[in-house]
């Protein structure tokens, strides 16, 4: 967690959760626009026509990888650790306690 949100370190982790939650509602358009598609063959085969559907779908799948393989794996690393902080000083209050 600490090199993804070093600069968060030591703030309410309710901050992280809405720059990740911002993040990830940015993304909608991607499934907007595939959906779109998708559901329009016509507007998919003049696509498909272009001569620059290979570079639209090089970048869409750029970015595909950039979201499900790094950004994801990143936030669910945060949360592990988020976790396991948790579990910890629960442990050490109940250690207390009893």
């Amino acid at each position: 967690m600490a090199k993804f949100t070093n600069k968060y370190y030591g703030r309410p982790v309710e901050e992280y959760s809405k720059i990740i939650e911002e993040l990830f509602q940015g993304c909608y358009f991607i499934e907007d626009w595939i959906r779109d598609i998708e559901q329009n063959k016509e507007k998919a085969k003049c696509i498909k026509q272009n001569d620059n559907w290979k570079v639209y779908k090089e970048k869409l799948e750029q970015l595909s990888f950039l979201l499900f393989e790094v950004i994801i794996t990143m936030v669910l690393d945060d949360l592990k650790y988020l976790i396991q902080r948790y579990l910890e000083k629960m442990l050490g209050a109940f250690s207390e306690n009893h």
